[in-house]
């Protein structure tokens, strides 16, 4: 049997606006801002690979949002609005500003629209003034600017009062949408600080895609004459919930296995089948490093709470933060459950992946009945799982500053040990290697 190609393989570096899938709802409400009679501007923020980018180069593609849905055009047409990409990636708001005339005048249809010769990069001042000649230019033609940020995180920390400003005056005519990991609001070191722009944007979080989108994302690529069968979508749905890119490795490897097995639908509804297809899945390094992208970028709470939901624990987190993870679509709650859970099988995985077997869970519980200094000394020690630990390295870490015999060292190792192995729930425990240290062991 001759392989087919596969169609997710392609999907996974295209930009073409043929390959985006879902988010309507979010376009259409766009769409209607960017071109009401009164400009609306957006903030939008997600977590680290939930698809910002790709849905920022969709409003800006010349055959993505604005092509394909005219319907949610009201006062300006396609022809007169020009979505403009600007990636913001670690550059602060003084340089996105004075980089902006010169990337403006490398956009094929603004060309011929925009006056004079560009400020030279640098000059702050002067990239202002001729941001207002553009867009007077482009109001006296009844045209739009639309300026889609991406990355635009760095940019709003280092902007300052002046640069605010000046853009929400722009955005009085034309139209802002800026895309950023966290909240506006999240990235101002000062709470006091007041910000011009935050005022005038519609803010939205962008979440997972929903149940119906994510079916049309594993369906509609397939090729004529090939189907994965709904208990094979079943399977995609649970294991990458509505990740795009997460979907989007699911459903490749799926295909390619398919071919190898056809009966492979049949097969998943064997519960070691599926186990087993799961934990390969999981173990992909494009898995994994997306996961880890995720988790890296998530604060110690947040990572506490999706804890708690991987591990089918009762969480104590406050509602705001709960709410706050369901926002991102990292966490779901379930009404036939009564209970929170994470997004997806795979990233359940990986969690217990991080913290094999809940073992921080439980030793929270047992660090509240140590004292001061053993506590001190089993955070270090889980710190570096699985790492050996000197004993000369333990005195500067625990006993910054002292000088503590040998003998207490062990001893507070040897409580530390009565502790743990007084707490069976937790399965792990300190492994001593002769004359060298110490290692802490988390068991498989």
């Amino acid at each position: 049997m001759n392989q087919l190609a596969n169609p997710y393989t392609q999907l996974l570096v295209s930009t073409a606006p043929q390959g985006f899938y879902g988010r309507r709802a979010v376009i259409s409400a766009i769409l209607h801002g960017i071109s009401a009679e009164t400009p609306r501007s957006f903030s939008i923020s997600g977590v680290k690979t939930i698809g910002k980018s790709n849905l920022a180069r969709f409003l800006c593609h010349p055959e993505g949002a604005l092509q394909q849905f005219p319907e949610d055009l009201e006062s300006y047409t396609r022809e007169q609005l020009f979505p403009i990409y600007v990636d913001c990636y670690r550059k602060t708001g003084a340089e996105v500003l004075q980089e902006l005339p010169n990337h403006l005048r490398q956009e094929p249809r603004l060309k011929a629209l925009l006056p004079g010769a560009p400020p030279p990069v640098g000059d702050l001042a002067k990239a202002k003034e001729n941001l207002d000649e553009i867009g007077q230019a482009l109001e006296a033609r009844s045209a739009r600017l639309v300026l889609v940020m991406d990355h635009f995180d760095h940019a709003y920390e280092t902007f300052t009062y002046e640069d605010e400003t000046f853009l929400r005056s722009l955005a009085t005519r034309h139209a802002l949408v800026l895309f950023t990991e966290k909240k506006l609001s999240a990235l101002f070191s000062d709470p006091e600080r007041y910000s011009p722009l935050q005022n005038i944007l519609v803010k939205r979080s962008l979440g997972m895609l929903s149940e119906r989108e994510a079916t049309q994302f594993i369906t509609d690529p397939l090729p004529s004459g090939f189907e994965f069968s709904p208990g094979e979508i079943a399977f995609l749905l649970e294991a990458a919930g509505g990740h795009t890119a997460l979907l989007n490795l699911a459903c490749e490897y799926l295909f390619n296995l398919r071919q190898d097995y056809p009966e492979l639908g049949e097969l998943l509804a064997r519960p070691e089948v599926k186990d087993t297809l799961l934990a390969q899945l999981a173990r992909l390094p494009a898995v994994q490093d997306t996961f880890q992208v995720i988790w890296n970028h998530l604060d110690e709470r947040a990572q506490h709470t999706l804890l708690h939901a991987a591990l089918d624990q009762p969480t104590e987190a406050p509602e705001d933060a709960l709410q706050e993870l369901v926002q991102s679509g990292l966490l779901v709650y379930r009404l036939d459950e009564q209970r929170y859970r994470v997004f997806c099988e795979l990233f359940r995985l990986f969690i217990r992946d991080q913290n094999p077997r809940g073992v921080h869970l439980h030793l929270e519980r047992l660090q509240s009945e140590l004292s001061a200094r053993d506590r001190q000394l089993l955070d270090y020690l889980v710190s570096r799982r699985g790492e050996l630990v000197t004993f000369e390295e333990l005195k500067a870490q625990v006993w910054a500053g002292e000088q503590p015999s040998k003998r207490a060292v062990e001893a507070a190792v040897h409580r530390v040990r009565l502790a743990l192995a007084a707490s069976p729930s937790i399965a792990a425990s300190i492994q001593n290697e002769r004359g060298r240290g110490y290692r802490f062991v988390v068991a498989d």
